[in-house]
């Protein structure tokens, strides 16, 4: 038999059937066996081994990796020896298979793989190393040591085109890290106690602590493991995969000196280019801000890589790669560099290198501003159309959003230079730079621009619209029915974008020949634009208020055409979409009473106004008109007088209960009347409520505290209350702001119930 296939596992039965399918390429083109020994798994794993093989064997742990790696090797029959494990996965077999079939076996005693490690799901955490795995089976073949077991290799030894993919050592599996990080430690400490200079073992053990997360004993480790390199001094050259995991932790632990130090160091003892090395000090020194130093190192780690890579050019069993799969993450640095010493033609070229999703997010602002920044505004469409509309088209909107944002803030000059280059473009795009630059006659522009969808477009096509409203086009006609919220973000757009330009006027001369319109569409159209000049807010007041007055005309219409009369008469507010619809339904209902239901009116308006603050000048401006059309029976002031005199009689007369709902009418009405406090206080003083009266006076005094009606009720409660001082002392503040006889002569009446009643006290308890 030419080939045995051996594995030790245990509680291996989340990634052992992949394994195992893996494998079967294999056992069909090579004369193969299986061999499978168990040493107490309880998950699952035996049952799927004996579905590949039926040698399956059990054996009982002891500790010993090699001991049990050797007691698979004891069943096996095959002339050559494949190791691998329950959680290795082969990924391209053709090599392997390559191999033997070939006839190239016969030429060595042993074979390299490359073993791919990912310590993320995500496979974007990864690490490679070549690991002799395949050997000529014959009687000198066995592993040795009790952790992290190495096979006894025999030279000459040649590497194979096929990886294993290793999920060992996913961190995203803290059950599994946790297990195989006490097992690991826990021997490896036992196996330093016996030998505490072994190299090996304390390496693996720095390397443990750092899977771990446990970095400070992983540079403790590691940092003994080099003390005992150099005391023995040994061929320092055979031990840089001790540099490489020193260069790895410092960085770790932002020990950007020492671990430039350790990588310089490493890369002169170097017999080859150790990609990982430069990586290292490429990324301390960017960190150090050695800017110049980094993009050197940068770039030979990239030529390593891009080229053969490194498992390809160094036969360094020893030497884990952690650093293979970050090429792009070395352009993305190198990007950082360039821009702190704006090298911008740099950034350009490396911009193109970018592959990965991700990744080209952050690269398009520094493409775009090193474009702009070296006026290569033929290369910012350039990179639209050959990397970005090519590789990443889903990202073309983001591309063309940050050169929008970018252009916020270019002069003239340049805005003009990229509409020029992008006005070309047969797409929406090309359309709005070709309106920007008005380089067609305003037909042909229109005819262009009603065959978008402006639904669906960014906010920077507002620049669409503004140009149709400056040149006083319908735009349901031109645009179609535009969704009120796109058509708000376009006209923000358009005030961001021209602070300098008088937009109220512009947008005030559009509608004066758009005023008689019925449709829903136009109607909302035009409500939405007197809402911006409304609350702009820079016309005249003659101006202003013609506005407002077509506002609530079209907002009403509108508001009268998407609500049912159930919704509107009912004040069904919940039902209705905002804000400023609720401020129009209740408009609405203003008008239905402005003639025979003044008080009602004058209601509606507080209200509309309270569900829509921005309208309060508006408001104000109505109710101002409303006041001086005298409709309330000699105007509002007499309404109000007619009203408190009825509130005074029905309190003189005992009736609270009518006293209180004329008030509460009252209140709906006008706001903030301290003789209403007054009269309310009055009504709890009545029902011997005098907490209650205390708080409604003093509420009052916040809008007229030296309101002698006010003032001279919260003395009355004091004194009921028998709290003599308090009351006199209000009594007294009330005295300044006598205005009648009246008021004159019941104060009096006060102050001297409260001198005798305080005598009273005194002479009781012999004060």
């Amino acid at each position: 038999m030419k080939l045995s296939i051996g594995m030790m596992v245990k509680n291996e039965a989340k990634y052992l059937e992949e394994c195992l399918k893996s494998l079967q390429p294999i056992r069909e083109a090579i004369e193969s066996e299986l061999v499978i020994v168990d040493t107490g798994s309880d998950d699952g794993t035996v049952e799927i081994a004996k579905q590949f093989t039926d040698k399956v064997y059990f054996h009982e742990w002891n500790d010993h990796f090699s001991e049990m790696r050797n007691t698979v090797i004891s069943y096996t029959k095959g002339d050559w020896y494949f190791s691998i494990d329950g959680d290795e996965v082969v990924e391209n077999p053709e090599g392997f298979i390559h191999f033997f079939q070939s006839g190239k076996y016969k030429e060595f005693n042993s074979a390299l793989v490359t073993q791919k490690n990912y310590i993320n799901k995500e496979k974007t955490n990864v690490s490679n190393l070549l690991v002799p795995r395949v050997f000529k089976n014959d009687e000198d073949f066995h592993f040795e040591g009790a952790i992290h077991n190495q096979p006894v290799v025999k030279k000459p030894v040649c590497t194979l085109d096929t990886v294993l993919e290793h999920y060992g050592y996913l961190q995203n599996d803290q059950e599994l890290m946790e297990r195989k990080f006490n097992r690991t430690s826990n021997i490896l400490k036992r196996e330093l106690e016996n030998d505490p200079e072994n190299i090996y073992y304390r390496f693996q053990l720095a390397n443990s602590y750092g899977m771990h997360g446990d970095y400070d004993k992983a540079i403790e480790n590691i940092e003994k493991t080099y003390e005992v390199v150099n005391q023995k001094k040994t061929d320092l050259s055979s031990y840089l995969y001790i540099h490489n995991l020193m260069a790895k932790m410092y960085l770790g632990q932002n020990r950007l000196s020492e671990a430039e130090k350790i990588c310089k160091e490493a890369i002169g003892l170097a017999k080859g280019y150790y990609s990982d090395l430069y990586y290292y000090l490429g990324k301390a020194q960017l960190k150090l801000n050695k800017n110049e130093e980094a993009i050197e190192n940068f770039k030979i780690y990239l030529d390593i890589v891009e080229k053969d890579g490194p498992l390809e050019q160094i036969n360094d069993t020893s030497f884990i790669f952690y650093t293979e799969d970050n090429l792009e993450q070395a352009y993305l640095f190198l990007l950082v560099l360039y821009e702190r010493i704006e090298d911008y033609e740099q950034i350009i070229n490396v911009s193109y290198k970018i592959k990965s999703k991700d990744n080209i997010k952050q690269v398009i602002p520094k493409a775009i501003k090193a474009c702009v920044e070296t006026d290569r505004f033929n290369e910012i469409k350039n990179y639209y159309q050959n990397k970005i509309l090519t590789e990443f088209k889903d990202l073309s909107g983001k591309y063309l959003a940050e050169l929008e944002s970018k252009m916020m803030t270019m002069n003239k000059e340049k805005k003009y230079n990229i509409f020029n280059v992008f006005s070309v473009e047969k797409s929406s795009y090309g359309i709005l730079n070709k309106v920007r630059l008005r380089e067609l006659k305003d037909n042909k522009l229109v005819n262009l621009i009603t065959k978008m969808n402006f639904n669906s477009l960014p906010n920077y096509y507002g620049d669409i619209i503004y140009y149709l409203l400056q040149n006083k086009y319908f735009l349901v006609d031109v645009c179609g029915v535009i969704q009120e919220q796109r058509l708000n973000k376009f006209l923000q757009y358009v005030l961001d974008d021209n602070k300098e330009e008088n937009i109220s006027s512009v947008l005030y001369e559009y509608l004066e020949n758009r005023f008689n319109v019925e449709t829903l569409s136009h109607l909302n159209i035009n409500k939405v634009l007197e809402r911006y000049i409304l609350v702009l807010d820079d016309l005249n007041n003659e101006k202003y208020f013609n506005i407002f007055r077509r506002y609530i005309e079209d907002g009403t219409k509108y508001i009268k055409m998407v609500y049912s009369d159930e919704i509107i008469q009912n004040e069904m507010t919940q039902f209705v979409k905002n804000d400023e619809e609720v401020f129009l339904l209740y408009i609405y209902l203003a008008n239905q009473h402005k003639e025979n239901n003044p008080k009602k009116y004058v209601r509606y308006l507080r209200k509309s106004l309270d569900a829509f603050p921005a309208m309060k000048k508006g408001i104000q401006m109505l109710l101002e008109r409303f006041e001086k059309k005298d409709t309330l029976n000699g105007g509002l002031e007499n309404y109000q007088e007619k009203i408190k005199n009825n509130i005074d009689k029905l309190i003189n007369n005992g009736n609270l209960k009518k006293a209180e709902e004329l008030i509460n009418e009252y209140e709906d009405t006008i706001e903030d009347d301290a003789e209403i406090y007054s009269m309310k206080s009055v009504i709890a003083i009545m029902k011997n409520n005098f907490k209650k009266a205390k708080k409604i006076i003093k509420n009052g005094l916040e809008i007229e505290p030296d309101n002698f009606d006010l003032l001279y009720n919260l003395g009355y409660v004091y004194e009921e209350l028998n709290q003599y001082n308090q009351a006199k002392d209000y009594y007294l503040q009330a005295k300044n702001s006598i205005n009648s006889s009246k008021q004159k002569d019941d104060l009096a009446q006060a102050l001297k119930r409260i001198e005798e009643k305080t005598k009273e006290v005194e002479e009781k308890y012999g004060l």
